[in-house]
């Protein structure tokens, strides 16, 4: 199946994929590059820029503003939600600690040392992630339901021709209330 750049780099950002193409691997390190600059100049114009400044393959400044584009439509806009740029980022960083100290742990193992140490920190790591990335709370997004009621909602001239029609779609029962006509007088207003 082929996909373009964007979309298997999300997939692999999100863990669908594994493997990325050569020049898809090369994007991804240009949109996370745009990523980071967006988060440290907080300018599309400066971050295009210094990206066309930096990297040889991008031939014009049209293309510069793409990367940003697809670096924010990928990992989210840093100038809309600097909390949510910074927790990304630091996740970002523990997770390439967490990569490193695997290759360790590996290397360790083929020569038969011991690893206690290592695997410790590792957790340590994945902890610390969990935790930066609110993986261990509820979503506060999300309403909770038990603080939610059912309440009385009172429709005023239900007449019975209404009733009869629209009945099968009322979900709460109806209740026909006599109102009497109150006199007000004309100062009380």
């Amino acid at each position: 199946m082929k996909r373009n750049a964007v979309e298997a780099i999300k997939m692999y950002e999100n863990g669908e994929i594994r493997i990325l193409s050569v020049k898809q691997e090369q994007i991804r390190q240009r949109l996370k590059r745009a990523y980071h600059l967006l988060f440290e100049k907080q300018s599309i114009v400066s971050v295009a820029n210094t990206l066309m400044e930096e990297d040889q393959d991008l031939s014009s400044r049209s293309g510069a503003f793409r990367a940003v584009q697809q670096a924010m439509q990928i990992y989210g806009n840093p100038l809309e939600s600097t909390k949510e740029a910074m927790r990304f980022v630091y996740a970002e960083k523990q997770n390439e600690l967490y990569e490193i100290l695997m290759k360790q742990i590996a290397e360790r193992r083929e020569s038969k040392q011991d690893v206690k140490i290592e695997v410790d920190i590792a957790s340590k790591i994945l902890e610390r992630n969990i935790k930066l990335l609110r993986l261990d709370s509820e979503d506060q997004d999300l309403p909770d339901p038990t603080v939610f009621q059912r309440t009385s909602v009172a429709i005023l001239n239900v007449t019975q021709d209404l009733q009869e029609e629209y009945g099968h779609i009322m979900d709460i029962p109806v209740e026909v209330v006599d109102f009497k006509e109150n006199e007000i007088d004309e100062d009380d207003e």
